[in-house]
């Protein structure tokens, strides 16, 4: 019995470890992904900023897709997704700004929304068949975006820069994700570097203009 103690014991510290070490290899990688996208701002347009931050957030947080829904400054709507991550299939995404979708949610809110078990929630699936414009129902042959993409755990984060609003990320994982508070704190990290690459873009093409 003491030996199985001195096991499980060594058991968890390993596993402890392998959490710390994973932790601090993602920090790092944080490091150099701010530091890639702080870099010469005025040799990116604004799609080529978005894109390099949507694939960065797949390659860097483990993602299968990364949707990145940027503010459009005239409307004060989200404009079309940056996709980055491969999307099977030929169904349409549902509009961003129309109530009871979570992108809308969160952009409504300003709060981050993790959900490890996406297949359970109203927010993610929805409802079983499509609304017409009528307010009717279709078929129930609908399937959503996290159904049809088999996506099992979702994080969703506001972009927020000073107190401003840019957009929202929605990071998707095929594979159950329980979002530790280190990696709740690591997409928060990189919501904010992404949030800080996006608003010191949009002021040098300010400046430029005036």
């Amino acid at each position: 019995a003491r030996y199985a103690r001195d096991v499980a014991i060594a058991i968890e510290n390993a596993r402890l470890y392998e959490r710390e070490r994973r932790h601090a290899a993602l920090l790092a990688r944080l490091h150099d992904v701010n530091h890639e996208l702080q870099t010469e701002p005025r040799q990116r347009s604004e799609d080529e900023l978005l894109c390099e931050i949507a694939h960065a957030a797949q390659q860097v947080l483990d993602a299968g897709i990364v949707m990145l829904y940027p503010l459009d400054r005239r409307s004060g709507q989200l404009g079309a997704p940056i996709v980055a991550g491969s999307i099977e299939g030929h169904g349409s995404l549902a509009p961003p700004n129309e109530p009871g979708n979570i992108v809308h949610h969160i952009f409504e809110n300003r709060v981050a929304y993790y959900q490890s078990d996406v297949q359970h929630d109203p927010l993610l699936v929805g409802t079983a068949s499509e609304p017409t414009h009528s307010g009717r129902h279709k078929s129930p042959a609908y399937r959503t975006f996290a159904m049809r993409q088999n996506v099992r755990s979702f994080a969703g984060v506001p972009l927020l820069a000073r107190g401003e609003l840019l957009g929202v990320l929605s990071v998707n994982y095929h594979e159950r994700n329980q979002f530790s508070p280190h990696e709740r704190r690591a997409i928060a990290l990189f919501a904010q570097t992404a949030a800080t690459a996006i608003a010191a873009g949009q002021l040098v093409r300010d400046q430029e203009r005036r």
